[in-house]
Protein backbone atom coordinates (compact mmCIF):
# COMPACT_ATOMS: atom_id res chain seq x y z
CA UNK A 1 0.00 0.00 0.00
CA UNK A 2 0.83 3.70 -0.68
CA UNK A 3 -0.13 7.15 0.09
CA UNK A 4 -3.39 6.50 -1.53
CA UNK A 5 -4.68 3.76 0.77
CA UNK A 6 -8.59 4.29 1.23
CA UNK A 7 -9.03 2.01 4.68
CA UNK A 8 -8.89 3.70 8.20
CA UNK A 9 -7.12 1.06 10.17
CA UNK A 10 -3.79 2.37 9.40
CA UNK A 11 -2.20 4.97 11.75
CA UNK A 12 0.07 6.66 10.76
CA UNK A 13 -0.73 7.00 6.79
CA UNK A 14 1.94 5.50 5.00
CA UNK A 15 4.06 8.15 2.49
CA UNK A 16 6.01 5.62 0.52
CA UNK A 17 5.56 1.67 -0.23
CA UNK A 18 4.61 -0.28 3.00
CA UNK A 19 3.68 -3.75 2.83
CA UNK A 20 0.69 -5.23 4.93
CA UNK A 21 -0.96 -8.32 5.54
CA UNK A 22 -4.48 -8.98 5.56
CA UNK A 23 -5.58 -9.74 9.07
CA UNK A 24 -2.75 -11.05 11.60
CA UNK A 25 0.42 -8.91 10.39
CA UNK A 26 3.20 -11.20 10.70
CA UNK A 27 6.25 -11.56 8.37
CA UNK A 28 8.88 -13.44 6.97
CA UNK A 29 11.69 -12.78 5.55
CA UNK A 30 13.92 -15.11 3.81
CA UNK A 31 17.45 -14.53 2.22
CA UNK A 32 18.63 -15.68 -0.62
CA UNK A 33 22.32 -15.36 0.99
CA UNK A 34 22.74 -14.90 4.27
CA UNK A 35 23.25 -12.22 5.06
CA UNK A 36 25.51 -10.27 8.09
CA UNK A 37 23.28 -7.06 9.26
CA UNK A 38 19.22 -6.21 8.76
CA UNK A 39 17.72 -3.24 9.41
CA UNK A 40 13.63 -2.64 9.41
CA UNK A 41 11.57 0.22 9.49
CA UNK A 42 8.28 -0.90 11.25
CA UNK A 43 5.08 0.46 10.65
CA UNK A 44 3.29 -0.07 14.34
CA UNK A 45 0.20 -0.32 15.68
CA UNK A 46 -1.56 1.08 18.78
CA UNK A 47 -0.10 -2.13 20.66
CA UNK A 48 3.27 -1.73 18.93
CA UNK A 49 4.14 -5.15 20.44
CA UNK A 50 6.83 -7.23 18.64
CA UNK A 51 9.19 -10.47 18.91
CA UNK A 52 11.78 -11.12 15.80
CA UNK A 53 13.35 -14.41 15.57
CA UNK A 54 17.03 -14.14 13.96
CA UNK A 55 17.20 -17.57 12.11
CA UNK A 56 20.79 -18.50 11.52
CA UNK A 57 22.17 -20.47 9.00
CA UNK A 58 23.41 -23.09 11.50
CA UNK A 59 19.65 -23.54 12.50
CA UNK A 60 19.86 -22.12 15.54
CA UNK A 61 17.49 -19.31 16.64
CA UNK A 62 17.69 -15.45 18.71
CA UNK A 63 13.94 -14.44 20.02
CA UNK A 64 14.16 -10.14 20.55
CA UNK A 65 11.16 -9.31 22.48
CA UNK A 66 9.36 -6.15 22.77
CA UNK A 67 11.05 -4.94 26.12
CA UNK A 68 14.35 -4.90 23.95
CA UNK A 69 13.13 -3.52 21.22
CA UNK A 70 10.73 -0.71 22.45
CA UNK A 71 9.04 0.39 19.47
CA UNK A 72 6.55 3.05 19.89
CA UNK A 73 2.73 2.92 19.31
CA UNK A 74 1.39 4.28 15.93
CA UNK A 75 4.95 5.60 13.78
CA UNK A 76 7.35 4.19 11.57
CA UNK A 77 9.98 2.97 13.40
CA UNK A 78 13.69 1.43 12.73
CA UNK A 79 14.66 -1.73 13.88
CA UNK A 80 17.77 -3.12 12.98
CA UNK A 81 19.96 -6.56 13.72
CA UNK A 82 23.84 -6.96 13.23
CA UNK A 83 25.67 -10.75 13.57
CA UNK A 84 28.79 -12.40 13.51
CA UNK A 85 27.05 -15.68 12.57
CA UNK A 86 25.14 -15.21 9.11
CA UNK A 87 21.38 -14.63 8.91
CA UNK A 88 19.03 -16.75 7.06
CA UNK A 89 15.83 -15.11 8.08
CA UNK A 90 13.45 -13.77 9.72
CA UNK A 91 10.16 -13.45 11.39
CA UNK A 92 8.58 -10.55 13.25
CA UNK A 93 5.37 -11.37 14.92
CA UNK A 94 3.01 -8.70 15.72
CA UNK A 95 0.26 -8.37 18.02
CA UNK A 96 -3.26 -6.63 17.28
CA UNK A 97 -2.95 -6.47 13.34
CA UNK A 98 -6.14 -7.63 12.59
CA UNK A 99 -7.63 -4.36 14.06
CA UNK A 100 -5.05 -1.96 12.81
CA UNK A 101 -2.56 -2.68 10.56
CA UNK A 102 1.25 -2.91 11.36
CA UNK A 103 3.75 -3.41 8.33
CA UNK A 104 7.36 -2.90 6.91
CA UNK A 105 8.44 0.03 4.78
CA UNK A 106 11.78 -0.56 4.16
CA UNK A 107 14.39 -3.58 4.59
CA UNK A 108 18.07 -3.12 4.15
CA UNK A 109 21.04 -5.83 4.33
CA UNK A 110 24.28 -6.11 4.65
CA UNK A 111 26.42 -9.32 2.90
Amino acid sequence: MGPAWPNNNTNPQPVEPTLVVNGEDDFEIAFFRPVSAVGLKLLTNSRANHKITLTFTDASQEIIDDALLDTAPNTFEFVGFQTSKPLRAIFIDTTGGASQNEGIAGIWVAP
